[in-house]
């Protein structure tokens, strides 16, 4: 009697590997979000001190880009809370 109280006692102790999962999932998420952010400011950054028009235009689509970026991953965020 006494071993199948400790095999049940272990079966509890099991972790749930998709909680962990998510877990991983939101930190990396959290993670692409800052570094969008951190792309998003050196793109800003370089825009505001370009005089070239082809090099405007290049760093305007980048950051639209990034914008995109940015958005979905807030979302992504937003619908694993």
């Amino acid at each position: 009697m006494r071993t199948a109280f400790h095999s049940k006692t272990f079966r509890n102790k099991k972790r749930n590997p998709s909680s962990q999962l998510t877990v991983t999932t939101d930190s990396s998420l959290l993670i692409d979000l800052n570094n969008t952010k951190k792309k998003i400011d050196t793109l800003l950054l370089h825009l505001n001190y370009q005089t070239d028009p082809d090099l405007i235009d290049c760093y305007a689509y980048q950051l639209k880009g990034a914008y995109m970026q940015y958005k979905f991953l807030l979302k992504q965020i937003q619908q694993n809370e």
